[in-house]
């Protein structure tokens, strides 16, 4: 698939320079969602810098709901509904195979708490992703 959204509930208790929280094959086209050092949710597809979004920086210690998005066009961080910057990437190839991470990896865990993971198959709208904050996951997602 092109398009995805991905989006979770998080918490926080030391930032540290990269704290995932949500990645799938982080080599090659894979995607990742993460925090870092100072807080700042940042969403990427591919390894290369440019290809990163950010949204708002996270407070410690208290619960948010992050997302990353790409429509086909844009990537785009979300924090508590609120849209970062979109960073355009047109046409990019969104590895769908493979594993997904959550919390980082073994010798690299994420320095919190993270609840209700969400991953869909398609670009949620900003109405959508503001509904999903405030509403628990029914059957009939994408």
């Amino acid at each position: 698939s092109s398009r995805m959204t991905v989006a979770a509930w998080i918490r926080v208790h030391r930032h540290k320079s990269f704290s995932r929280i949500l990645s799938h094959e982080w080599i090659g086209w894979g995607w990742n969602l993460y925090c870092d050092g100072a807080g700042l949710v940042r969403f990427g597809i591919g390894q290369d810098n440019k290809d990163f979004a950010a949204g708002r920086i996270i407070f410690k210690n208290k619960w948010h709901f992050v997302v990353g998005r790409y429509d086909g066009a844009h990537l785009q961080a979300f924090v508590d509904g609120v849209p970062g910057a979109k960073t355009s990437l047109p046409n990019a190839t969104v590895d769908d195979t493979g594993y997904v991470s959550i919390a980082g990896a073994e010798y690299d865990p994420f320095p919190g708490e993270i609840d209700d993971v969400r991953i869909y198959d398609v670009a949620l709208s900003d109405e959508a992703i503001m509904q999903s904050m405030v509403s628990p996951p029914g059957g009939d997602q994408p």
